[in-house]
Formats: structure tokens, C-alpha cells, sequence
């Protein structure tokens, strides 16, 4: 029972559970190649049909319509007097 690291709240996350750096690679063919793998996600996920702020997009609509017909209903002139 060793106890834990005294800067574990510091640890690299690539370094977990590593004890040697033989398989870490500093290739920048691999960093590129991850790169583009994280763009096509991102326009995958930009043409997906969920909406991403987590906007309900029938409740989005029927607010948009409520305030329209509150807008018409205050701009009738016939009700002022």
C-alpha cells in the first residue's frame, strides 16, 4: 500500500498509466491525421439533424408564433379607444 502520487491532480493525460514513453509518438503524420479526424466529426456533427444548444426546435416555433400573434393583437388600432 504506497499511497498516491503527491502530484496527481498534475498528471499529463497522456502519461496515465504509462511507465515508460516508448509508445507516446511525437509524429506529426499521427497529430495530423488525428486533427482531420476531429474536422470531419465536426461537420458530421454540423449536418446532423439534432439540434446542438439543446434547443426544442417545435418550442422554438410555437414561441415565434405567440409572440407574432401578441405583436398583431397590441398593433390593432380598434382596441386603443
Amino acid at each position: 500500500m504506497g499511497g498516491k502520487r503527491p502530484d496527481q491532480y498534475q498528471i499529463d493525460p497522456g502519461e496515465a498509466g504509462a511507465t515508460d514513453y516508448k509508445s507516446r509518438t511525437d509524429d506529426e503524420g499521427i497529430h495530423e491525421q488525428d486533427k482531420q479526424d476531429v474536422a470531419m466529426t465536426r461537420e458530421r456533427d454540423e449536418r446532423t439533424l439534432i439540434p446542438r444548444k439543446g434547443v426544442n426546435p417545435a418550442l422554438a416555433d410555437l414561441q415565434q408564433r405567440r409572440d407574432a400573434k401578441r405583436r398583431e393583437s397590441q398593433a390593432e388600432p380598434g382596441d386603443e379607444q
